[in-house]
């Protein structure tokens, strides 16, 4: 993120598993369950951050490439979540159980193994995995800082995407698994205007104090459809 704070965008809620979903761990155990779930140090599931951050990016490079193309899309994409060599500008906490379900919550189900070539069932191949249910809720936290109204419109756009359920998390999403919706609950926006009392102010409080005005939301995006469309423009031009 940029040394200096121009503005910060602080989004609460909770993401709701619309159906189960299944975020593995690396780690597979020798276990009666062959395919654990990914969990925090008191054994309860957790969505990564990451995971969900990298649901967004794939979702709006979809878009984005499809509107602009694929040399256009990373100049978008890599100032707002980041790059090998580049440090993003919005950052998603690892999302707890919000619902106190512990291991009582996470769900066994059955599976088999298929030949890649054959795509028939290999014998003696059943196998368990872990699950967690449709209807468990999970702790959302994301802050986004010093993004320019463009940036920010394409952000909306994603984060609409996942309020709407459109996105999918995790592994087995070819069984229906992965989808989830996002619900906003607290919405807060800073933007220094020069004056230190407004900093202090801020700083003071540790998150911003202000609710999202709904022109603001326009605004960005507002100026993300006028960037897109004069690319669009342009790419027609030079063809």
């Amino acid at each position: 993120m940029s040394d200096t704070l121009q503005n910060q965008l602080w989004l609460e809620g909770t993401l709701r598993t619309v159906t189960a979903i299944r975020i593995g761990s690396a780690q597979m155990v020798a276990l009666h369950n062959g395919a654990p779930l990914l969990r925090n140090a008191l054994g309860q599931p957790f969505i990564p951050g990451s995971t969900v951050k990298g649901a967004l990016r794939a979702h709006l490079a979809a878009i984005l490439e499809t509107l602009l193309g694929t040399d256009e899309t990373a100049s978008w994409l890599e100032p707002v979540f980041g790059a090998r060599h580049l440090a993003g500008r919005v950052q998603i906490d690892d999302l707890p159980l919000v619902t106190e379900t512990g291991t009582a919550g996470i769900h066994l189900r059955q599976g088999l193994s298929v030949h890649r070539h054959t795509r028939t069932m290999i014998p003696n191949s059943r196998y368990q995995y872990e699950i967690v249910p449709p209807e468990t809720v999970f702790s959302f936290r994301l802050v986004a800082e010093n993004l320019k109204d463009a940036q920010f419109g394409l952000l909306l756009v994603g984060l609409h995407a996942l309020k709407r359920g459109e996105l999918t998390l995790g592994g087995f999403k070819n069984r229906g698994l992965g989808r989830v919706k996002l619900d906003v609950t607290d919405r807060r926006w800073f933007e220094y205007d020069g004056q230190p009392q407004t900093l202090l102010h801020f700083l003071q409080h540790g998150s911003p104090a202000d609710e999202i005005p709904a022109e603001i939301e326009q605004r960005w995006l507002a100026a993300f459809h006028t960037e897109i469309a004069g690319v669009a423009r342009r790419r027609r031009n030079d063809a």
